[in-house]
């Protein structure tokens, strides 16, 4: 496996590319398998505010899908990050809780859209998921408001 570094400076954020080549013998003429894992540090999923579903916090992460929103009419690149499904999930998890605020149990939000792959990285992500290629997120914290680079609300320097 071969790994690559670069940084993208459009949306100033560090990327790592892993270059795995699954080469199988076959009885086809095909070009050998190479799948690639890329990974994006430091990027947020949006919508929280509009979606109100916090992710599971569970040990090891869980992979959370990245699929197109199609019938997004304002952003034809639009992506949804979403909570895996209940199967995906041993029997101990289901019962956890989620959000105290909502009383929400990982049951109540399993297979549900949690928010969007920002706008600067959606029409990426819809390239490779175009071409049959599959993207996750890894959830690394709590929901936190996601600002430019000017102070969050609860900085000082903020009205």
């Amino acid at each position: 496996m071969t790994e690559d570094r670069f940084a993208c400076h459009n949306c100033k954020k560090d990327y790592i590319l892993k270059k795995k080549d699954d080469s199988r013998p076959s009885s086809s003429k095909q070009d050998p398998v190479i799948s690639y894992t890329i990974t994006l540090k430091n990027s947020v999923i949006k919508g929280y505010h509009a979606f109100e579903i916090r992710p599971p916090m569970t040990t090891p992460p869980c992979p959370l899908t990245v699929e197109p929103e199609y019938t997004n009419i304002q952003d034809n690149c639009a992506c949804l990050v979403w909570i895996p499904d209940l199967e995906y999930f041993s029997q101990d998890q289901l019962g956890m809780t989620t959000d105290e605020k909502r009383h929400f149990k990982l049951e109540d939000v399993a297979g549900l859209p949690l928010g969007h792959v920002p706008r600067s990285l959606a029409p990426q992500f819809r390239i490779i998921l175009d071409k049959g290629g599959k993207v996750h997120a890894e959830v690394t914290g709590e929901p936190t408001p996601s600002y430019p680079p000017w102070p969050a609300p609860h900085e000082e320097g903020v009205v």
